[in-house]
């Protein structure tokens, strides 16, 4: 009941303010509530130091050149003659010569030039001497003579070289010395022939008495 009333009671006012207003004529709109100004706190102003301008020395420099122990100091003013650059000069690169490798040429076989014949090959051989050494040792040196053929002889005795065609045999006194020789020349030709010789020793010398 009361919410009612206050319901009626508002829409009462309302509309008797509406009648007064429309009788009373139009007046001035009334001016609008300007908002509260917010006080912000502004931030403390840094303040910075005036820039200070620097103040220009001049230093005058004497016309006169100061003089020590007679000689005389350059000043400031002197031009200093620039260092001349050095150009590195390049150095020339040798040049390398080809030169030409020769192959070596391959080793010809040279001809054997084969000796010249000079007939068949022939030998004979002589005793020189047979000597008695002791204890009834006898030495027989015999000597071969060979002609013809390609020249270039080998003596053999027995089948064993010999440094030459003089040569030593060793048999004993009183034994016949048998044995063969041979002799090879240049041309290939090959002799050999044996030999037969009587072991007969000198007689042992006397041993003097002492």
């Amino acid at each position: 009941m009361s919410r009612r009333f206050t319901l009626i009671f508002a829409l009462s006012c309302l509309i008797v303010t509406g009648l007064a207003c429309s009788l009373a004529g139009p007046e001035a709109a009334p001016a609008p509530v300007q908002p509260a100004a917010t006080l912000t706190t502004a931030a403390p102003a840094t303040t910075q130091p005036a820039a200070v301008p620097p103040t220009q020395v001049q230093i005058e420099v004497p016309t006169a050149m100061p003089t020590i122990a007679g000689e005389v100091l350059p000043t400031d003013t002197a031009t200093a003659s620039p260092t001349p650059t050095l150009t590195p000069t390049p150095t020339p690169t040798p040049t390398a010569t080809a030169t030409a490798t020769q192959k070596p040429k391959p080793a010809t076989a040279t001809p054997t030039k084969k000796p010249a014949n000079t007939g068949p090959l022939t030998i004979r051989y002589e005793y020189v001497t047979i000597k008695r050494n002791p204890g009834d040792q006898a030495v027989l040196t015999i000597k071969v003579i060979a002609t013809g053929g390609g020249g270039g002889y080998v003596y053999y005795h027995d089948n064993q070289k010999q440094t030459g065609a003089t040569f030593d045999v060793l048999g004993t006194c009183g034994k016949p010395f048998v044995h063969s020789i041979k002799v090879t020349s240049a041309d290939g030709q090959s002799v050999a022939e044996s030999y037969f010789k009587a072991g007969d020793c000198p007689p042992p010398t006397a041993t003097p008495k002492p």
